[in-house]
């Protein structure tokens, strides 16, 4: 698996049932097992909301995929992210990302304020990203109307990125910000750093 450690392996399980496709990830091996198995519930729970209908009352006509990546998998975090495509019977379908990130030690999912140093917030980081983007003027003012719970992050070998929430209408605006290097050490809490990221910042 890539990103992961050699004390940690992480499968995706693959499940289908009446209109849903899910891939999602399990940790089958951890140093601890007890939050291993407390991370893997929480996984599990949450896979059995993906469906369009209610239990017992799906339809041909629908279609509820999602799908997982796992983007760093080690001591410290889980971090995955979930690509969602659906087709629920209203309007229009639904195509969007989300991330969940877990921590390794606690079994506990983790938010932006978990993860960022004091003083640090998200819709400042992406300002400072969003020069190097070719973003319409549309786009622009949707990322001034955000607020900073308005982002989602997942963590790479050595990056944090955010992307952020946004309408169906505005989903061609969302781009993913990577933070690496010195900002990167600046950003996140060195116990949430990977490996090589906290051995530099030495």
């Amino acid at each position: 698996m890539a990103n992961s450690s050699m004390n940690v392996k992480v499968v995706l399980v693959k499940e289908n049932k009446a209109s849903a496709e899910l891939t999602f990830p399990k940790i089958e091996v951890s140093r601890n097992k007890d939050v291993a198995q407390k991370i893997n519930n929480q996984i599990l729970s949450e896979t059995k909301e993906w469906r369009c209908a209610p239990a017992g009352k799906s339809s041909d006509a629908q279609s509820f995929t999602v799908s997982s990546t796992v983007e760093r998998a080690d001591d410290k975090v889980l971090s995955y992210k979930l690509a969602f495509d659906l087709d629920c019977g209203g309007a229009y379908p639904d195509a969007h990302e989300e991330a969940r990130t877990f921590d390794m030690s606690k079994g506990k999912k983790l938010s932006l304020s978990d993860i960022l140093n004091t003083g640090v917030l998200p819709k400042a980081l992406v300002k400072g990203l969003l020069k190097g983007t070719n973003l319409d003027q549309e786009c622009k003012t949707a990322y001034d109307d955000l607020s900073d719970d308005d982002f989602q992050f997942f963590f790479g070998a050595d990056k944090l990125v955010l992307f952020p929430e946004m309408a169906h209408a505005l989903q061609g605006c969302v781009r993913d910000f990577e933070i690496k290097g010195e900002a990167l050490k600046r950003a996140v809490k060195k116990n949430y750093l990977g490996l090589s990221t906290a051995a530099k910042s030495q």
